[in-house]
């Protein structure tokens, strides 16, 4: 019963069980004021004697209705043509201008002709910017007039006049593509998009052209604002030869939010990435890329963005796989003066032969900011029998150069490769660093090189490195260390390291492999394995010039005969030491002693947490 004052069903014969294929007698019996109305469950109709063969458990309603219970006129129809419109309550086919009891549950369905889609569903007069086959009212509580209105697939846009606050609306991939035909509007998207029918020739036409000399092509980029709203753009393919490739070839000055590209295909000459290939003084955020994304191209390759010249990227995340010949990174493949925070690659980057700075996250970063970012993808570079000379590449940045640059409050997870015959300047946070800041930054990855191999950086010719630290073991022949791989120049300072360094001929030190540079208030403790010629405890190979001020290993754990015995310090000293304890004759420290070898001496508080006894330092940043 859907009301129990509303009526009684009687059952013949009437009984709890019954046997198989057993017929019951069902019959409805309306109370006074109340009429029944039909059968719900596992039987239907409108007469109120029916019979059940009973083959399973059975579950029937009988609904019953009052002809003074309140009931609501329904309307529908179709505004204009090209469709039709159908309407239930409660399960049952109503026509329009039906009454309806209150409280039940209406939808809707809409038809659209072959070639025609839904445009918008219209109800009580008030628009909606849906584009579903059906609408539905839960509990009906008024009189209600529901209209549906079509659209050619093949029209423009599914609506909006284009321009700010009232955008073109995109619901269709050919409406994406005419895009191209207004660089300067606004546009959001309404809809999934799968852009499986743009496969010939080549595949998808970027929109917005970067310029390309050769082939006669001028710099007409998207100049506009274009909110993906979330909706995925999948499959996404491109194979051509023009600089400035992806969804969007070149953008200048224009608004990219929450764009979700699946499954994308992108391969190019240069520029490339699966978003956008040349990205000039704009605004990018909410974006990302998911699924099997490929992206391979030559100068400038990136997982989302190919080039990047100024602007601001926030808020995007890039999967799936680059290869890019140089400058090939994770999210973007070369960053000059831009500003990217908040963002993350979880992207495998590879580089061809002859080839150099590749990054998890960012091949370069050229006076750019980058912030609160991390990459945890695989740098593989095993397979690159050549490489210049001019160009590290790292687990996070490849090559960090221009004195404006930054990168503070970042990190790297993955393992760096390449091969042990000719792969060189490889580092598990930066491949090479000339200028600039790095602050705050952490590297957790493996590093394998033949020349100059780094757990954080492989060499640093400029700059500052503060406040960061390295846990992968690091593997070259000839220039491995724990942190560093070689200082030439530049400054290290309050750094420390805890992964073993291992050179195969030599100069091999657990925190730098060969030093030139300054390096203040930095530790070391992993093991120094094989090394022909050249092995330290905190340096394997010194040059003349190098200063290193208050810096330390542990010769317990580092396990090598050492003549670097005034930084070496046992374990118990770098674990209970604090600033201005002195180093005890037996190997531990004392606040009152007064021997003139301090331990860390000039080491900040406010910068190192000395945690307690059996601890090593670890930076306050940490916490």
């Amino acid at each position: 019963l859907n009301d129990e004052d509303a009526g009684s069903v009687h059952r013949d014969p009437d009984k709890d069980r019954y046997l198989p294929n057993e017929i019951v007698t069902l019959t409805a019996v309306p109370e006074d004021d109340w009429d029944f109305s039909y059968w719900d469950g596992d039987a239907s109709g409108d007469d109120p004697e029916i019979e059940i063969t009973m083959t399973s458990n059975k579950t029937v309603t009988a609904v019953f209705s009052s002809p003074t219970a309140t009931e609501f006129a329904v309307q529908f129809g179709v505004i204009g043509s090209h469709g039709s419109l159908a309407g239930e309550a409660d399960g049952q086919p109503i026509a329009s201008g039906d009454m309806v009891v209150q409280g039940a549950e209406v939808t809707f369905t809409a038809t659209p002709d072959a070639g025609y889609q839904v445009k918008g569903w219209v109800v009580n007069g008030t628009p909606l910017e849906v584009t579903d086959t059906t609408y539905t009212r839960d509990s009906l509580a008024e009189n209600l007039n529901v209209q549906v209105e079509f659209q050619s697939v093949g029209i423009e846009f599914a609506g909006g006049t284009g321009e700010e606050g009232d955008p073109y609306l995109i619901a269709t991939p050919a409406q994406l593509n005419n895009v191209r035909n207004h660089l300067d509007k606004h546009f959001r998207v309404i809809a999934d998009l799968d852009l499986s029918g743009y496969t010939n020739d080549g595949g998808w036409n970027p929109i917005g052209e970067a310029a390309h000399s050769w082939h006669g092509i001028s710099y007409s980029p998207f100049a506009g604002t274009f909110d993906g709203d979330g909706y995925t753009i999948s499959n996404l393919y491109m194979n051509r030869e023009y600089n400035g490739t992806g969804l969007f070839g070149a953008v200048d000055n224009a608004v990219i939010t929450n764009v979700v590209l699946q499954d994308a295909e992108v391969f190019c000459r240069m520029m490339t990435g699966a978003l956008i290939g040349e990205c000039t003084d704009s605004q990018v955020s909410g974006c990302s890329s998911i699924g099997d994304t490929i992206v391979e191209g030559g100068t400038d390759t990136g997982g989302l963005i190919g080039l990047m010249r100024g602007g601001t990227l926030s808020n995007v995340s890039a999967a799936g796989q680059v290869k890019g010949s140089y400058h090939a990174g994770g999210v973007v493949g070369r960053n000059l003066a831009g500003t990217i925070t908040d963002s993350a690659a979880a992207v495998t980057v590879r580089l061809p032969d002859n080839s150099s700075r590749a990054g998890g996250f960012v091949g370069t970063n050229d006076d750019g900011t980058i912030r609160n970012s991390y990459a945890e993808g695989f740098v593989d570079l095993q397979y690159v029998w050549e490489m210049h000379n001019t160009g590290g590449s790292g687990g996070f940045v490849g090559n960090n150069i221009g004195s404006d640059s930054l990168i503070e409050n970042c990190y790297a997870l993955g393992d760096v490769q390449g091969n042990l015959i000719n792969s060189r300047l490889l580092g598990g946070f930066v491949g090479q660093m000339s200028a600039g800041v790095i602050r705050q930054c952490y590297a957790a990855g493996a590093v394998t090189a033949w020349d100059y191999a780094g757990g954080f950086v492989a060499r640093i010719t400029g700059g500052t490195i503060e406040q960061s630290f390295a846990t992968g073991s690091v593997t070259a022949r000839d220039g491995a260390g724990g942190f560093v791989g070689h200082s030439d120049a530049g400054v290290i300072q309050d750094c420390y390291a805890l992964g073993d360094a291992s050179a195969s001929r030599q100069w091999a030190g657990n925190f730098v492999g060969r030093v030139r540079g300054d390096i203040y208030r930095c530790y070391s403790i992993g093991k120094v394995l094989e090394s022909g010629m050249s092995r330290g405890g905190f340096w394997g190979g010194w040059q003349h010039g190098a200063s290193l001020v208050s810096t330390y290993f542990d010769r317990d754990t580092t396990a090598v005969p050492s003549d670097q015995n005034f930084r070496a310090r046992t374990t118990v000293q770098l674990q209970e030491g604090t600033p201005g304890a002195f180093i005890l004759s037996g190997g531990g420290v004392d606040a009152s002693e007064t021997s003139t070898n301090l331990m860390y001496d000039g080491w900040d508080p406010a910068v190192w947490d000395f945690g307690t006894d059996n601890e090593y330092p670890q930076l306050q940043w940490q916490e």
